[in-house]
């Protein structure tokens, strides 16, 4: 059964699709993402996976986002863009319910994790992982900013998962751990400044943006500390594609 918060979120969601004009490109979009995203849930609950269900984090603190699980969609560009996937490890700052971790696991990561603040979101992320009969050793609940294993990572996703606050020593604690070494972190709905130049003021540089033509929030901005290797690596990924 569904609990009365999951269906007040739900028609809080309905509410806002029907704000404004309804034959908008972006409507549309949203409306075929919306009908997926009801069938998935009634699969997890048949399943006793609980990826779907948004969640309000603000109660645990006022510089976090609210949950939302990423779509596949984004999830497939991003591993798309990365070279030598088996070689790399996977982190989803900001983990919540671990659906990117899964989706990392499940694409051939040498190392995936994630790092959790909110501990209701923490576990039902670790229980879905053991569903899933996935490792939970490097899944963390922890403060972003105090997790000290940054380094053993390649690959960093971030689902906007919180503010600028954060994100500026989190992103000096990635920066500084891969000194001498590349590192890619792949920022997920860019459109909040402050957020992208805590980013850049830590070391990181803008390499790419991926977007989305349907819908303008699930755009990526690719960040690494090593511009002309990821270029190079980038222009030989596009040779392979065309040969």
């Amino acid at each position: 059964m569904m609990k009365k918060s999951e269906i007040k979120l739900i028609k809080s969601y309905l509410r806002r699709f029907f704000e404004g004009p309804l034959f908008t490109k972006q409507k549309w979009a949203a409306f075929w993402r919306y009908a997926r995203e009801a069938c998935t849930l009634v699969y997890e609950k048949i399943a006793g996976l609980d990826y779907s269900m948004v969640y309000w984090t603000k109660d645990e603190s006022i510089h976090h986002s609210v949950y939302t699980k990423v779509p596949d969609k984004v999830l497939k560009r991003i591993f798309t863009d990365i070279n030598n996937i088996k070689d790399k490890g996977f982190l989803d700052v900001g983990c919540g319910k671990c659906y990117a971790v899964t989706r990392a696991a499940q694409n051939g990561f040498r190392l995936y994790g994630g790092v959790e603040y909110t501990k209701q979101l923490y576990d039902i992320g670790r229980k879905n992982l053991k569903k899933k009969k996935l490792s939970t050793e490097h899944v963390y609940h922890t403060d972003a900013k105090d997790f000290e294993h940054y380094g053993e990572f390649d690959v960093f996703f971030f689902n906007n998962p919180f503010d600028e606050t954060i994100m500026e020593p989190v992103a000096e604690k990635i920066y500084t751990s891969h000194v001498g070494r590349e590192c890619v972190l792949y920022f997920l709905n860019p459109h909040l400044k402050p957020r992208t130049e805590a980013i850049e003021k830590a070391g990181f540089k803008l390499v790419k943006k991926i977007s989305d033509r349907a819908e303008w929030y699930f755009n990526i901005n690719v960040y690494t500390n090593m511009e002309k290797l990821y270029r190079q690596q980038d222009n030989e990924m596009e040779n392979n594609y065309e040969k």
